[in-house]
């Protein structure tokens, strides 16, 4: 039991205690490792994002009006504003406000704009009308050549025509005579004529807005408006249109604000201007709209309030797609996030923008959110099969190790054990020999045929002790695995029969009525009784065997059977030899305590003994059988077992002719 609990101790100290170190290590290595990458990616995503709201700081500040800009001549603030407009997309619309004047921009639309006759204004009346006769007989090109003089428009190059008017109403005669020759081309299908002529009536109108009747004006406007949605993308497009677009949507801004409108805005700018920093943006919303408002200081007079509207949509999706510009060469998304948005997938780092949109918080995330939540789960389930392969390596080694120091344990035993039994019956034949030659020696025997008597005894304690020292020995060599057999034709039902004797001699017994028995007395009046009976066939083939070998498998059954098999001091054990289907069988049937079908399966096993072993006090060390298998196997056979728990067990020899 010692030794065990020492056992126990070594594998907790050399197996069990280096492997959570080690296991505690790696997962410290691991989590480690996990933990740097993380931050790697967090510190990307923050360089990202300060990039970010770097960018959006200085988008903002270019917002900011210059005082020089005040300056500029009424007409050709939507010019500034337009241009404005188009680096910032996002913006719906700019106010300039003064206070104790009101909203500078956009101004209010001239309902009656002056103007003087015009002494070319009948001559562009006369082409006008040639141009529409010419029109009515269906002569379109000499009716295009009046309207090309009236528009100042040639095939090679545009030429102004300003102050053209009607003497009565005012109406510009360019404009009516473009819009006819649009109608013109539109018919005899020159689509890039078209396109052309319109850019230039939208040039003229803007450069004239302010000078053209309300009811030329509303003309126009519905005209540019309808050729806008006709033409899909409208005049809105890249360079010069995509400029006079912007102009044209700054007038038509000014245009809708009516004056309940401007009332409501200026009241509320009123309200606030004095809350309004000198550098910096607030925000102000009225209705549905959202405004930036910020103050600015001319060098000379009061200051100005300028504010621009937007849509928090349109702002969102312009943040949006300016932070995927800064994170285009990265791994990262940046998006933006409000207070009570849902989460937009793993968060590396996260940064509120400035004042005053420091409720959005701009995140970053993986740009890959689905390979990088399976790339997670594929570390942390490698973490968790890591874990348990790790966790079986260690139960695994220490059942190993437990298992071969075990068994090395119980060999260390069995061997120690396997000394004390040869020891003991090695002294047995020894002390005989001892005594009965001290005898002679002494001269206490003095007659011839008790001298010869003992000299026999001494001969055969002699011979038993041959036999117990060869039996060691192949024990001794089949436990080192160096059993050597020298196979010879003879005479194996002779070998038998004598190996039977010489047994049952050893034991004692007598040979009567063709048995073997031996009757002992004991103590208290009790008998011990073995019977030993046999059945071999008169003539047996000879066949290849080794005899040694054979003879201990004989005796080492023969043992086991006597040892086994003492029930209420008798012992009745039947050996037959025989031939059946080309085989020879030597079956030892005893009638002993028998075994279970487990231990009958583990039997033959090196070390292997029955459960009555212990109980019956039978001496050994449980290589008896395991050296017979060897040896039947050696030969080319085996060995059949048929037990019975309380009934008995028969060991069959099953050898090939």
């Amino acid at each position: 039991m010692r030794r065990e609990i020492k056992l126990i101790i070594w594998v907790f100290v050399l197996v069990v205690g280096p492997a959570i170190a080690v296991s505690f290590l790696a997962a410290r290595v691991l989590e480690s490792w996990q933990i740097v990458l993380q931050k790697r990616m967090a510190g990307e995503a923050g360089h990202v994002l300060d990039e970010a709201v770097a960018v959006w700081d200085r988008e903002l500040a270019s917002l900011r009006v210059k005082p020089a800009s005040f300056a500029i001549p009424a007409k050709a603030q939507s010019v500034y504003f337009g241009d404005l407009s188009l680096q910032h997309l996002w913006v719906k619309g700019f106010f300039l406000f003064q206070p104790g004047v009101g909203l500078v921009y956009p101004a209010e639309e001239s309902s009656n704009p002056k103007f003087d006759r015009n002494e070319s204004g009948a001559e562009g009346e006369r082409l006008l009308a040639f141009g529409g006769a010419h029109l009515a007989k269906g002569d379109t090109n000499s009716a295009m050549e009046c309207f090309e003089q009236v528009g100042g428009v040639s095939t090679q190059n545009w030429e102004s025509s300003f102050g053209q008017r009607d003497s009565e109403e005012g109406f510009f005669y360019d404009l009516v005579a473009l819009e006819e020759m649009i109608k013109i081309c539109e018919a005899q299908g020159q689509i890039a004529r078209v396109a052309e002529i319109q850019l230039k009536v939208l040039e003229r109108v803007l450069s004239r807005y302010d000078d053209l009747v309300p009811l030329q004006r509303d003309s126009m406007v519905e005209w540019v408006e309808a050729a806008r949605k006709a033409d899909g993308k409208g005049l809105m497009g890249d360079g010069k249109a995509g400029g006079l677009y912007a102009q044209w949507h700054e007038r038509m801004r000014g245009r809708a604000l009516g004056p309940e409108e401007r009332a409501r805005l200026v009241n509320g700018i009123s309200m606030i201007e004095p809350t309004i920093p000198d550098s910096g943006w607030i925000t102000m919303s009225m209705k549905q709209a959202h405004l930036l408002v910020t103050k600015i200081l001319p060098l000379e007079g009061p200051p100005f309030v300028f504010a621009l509207e937007y849509s928090e949509f349109g702002l969102m999706e312009h943040w949006n797609a300016l932070f995927a510009v800064t994170a285009s060469n990265t791994e990262i998304r940046v998006c933006c996030q409000g207070g009570g948005e849902e989460k937009v997938g793993p968060i590396l780092a996260s940064r509120r923008l400035s004042s005053p949109f420091d409720a959005i918080s701009l995140v970053a995330t993986p740009e890959n959110v689905p390979a990088f939540v399976a790339n997670v789960r594929l570390q942390t389930r490698l973490y968790q099969w890591g874990g348990l392969l790790l966790l079986i390596s260690v139960v695994a080694g220490v059942w190993l190790v437990w298992r071969e120091a075990a068994s090395e344990i119980r060999q260390a035993r069995e061997r120690t054990n396997f000394a004390a039994a040869v020891s003991h019956d090695l002294r047995t034949p020894l002390s005989s020999m001892r005594m009965l030659a001290e005898s002679m020696y002494m001269g206490n025997v003095t007659d011839e045929s008790k001298r010869k008597k003992f000299l026999g005894a001494i001969i055969k304690e002699s011979d038993r002790l041959s036999r117990l020292t060869d039996r060691a020995l192949y024990f001794i060599r089949y436990g080192q695995g160096a059993l050597r057999y020298q196979f010879a034709e003879g005479d194996l039902g002779g070998l038998v029969r004598e190996a039977v004797d010489t047994f049952a001699v050893g034991v004692g017994a007598l040979r009567v009525n063709g048995k073997w028995l031996m009757v002992k007395e004991k103590e208290a009046g009790e008998k011990e009784q073995i019977l030993i009976e046999f059945d071999f066939p008169p003539d047996f083939p000879p066949v290849r065997f080794d005899a040694g070998a054979m003879e201990q498998v004989v005796y080492n059954l023969l043992d086991n059977a006597v040892k086994y098999s003492r029930r209420d001091g008798a012992v009745q054990i039947e050996v037959r030899l025989a031939m059946e289907a080309g085989t020879i069988i030597l079956s030892v049937h005893d009638h002993g305590a028998g075994m279970t079908p487990e231990e009958v399966r583990q039997i033959l096993k090196p070390y292997a003994r029955g459960k009555n072993a212990g109980r019956q006090n039978a001496r050994g060390i449980g290589l008896g059988l395991a050296l017979c298998q060897h040896v039947v196997q050696a030969h080319g056979g085996r060995i059949q077992i048929q037990s019975e728990l309380g009934k008995g067990s028969q060991f069959s020899v099953v050898l090939p002719v």
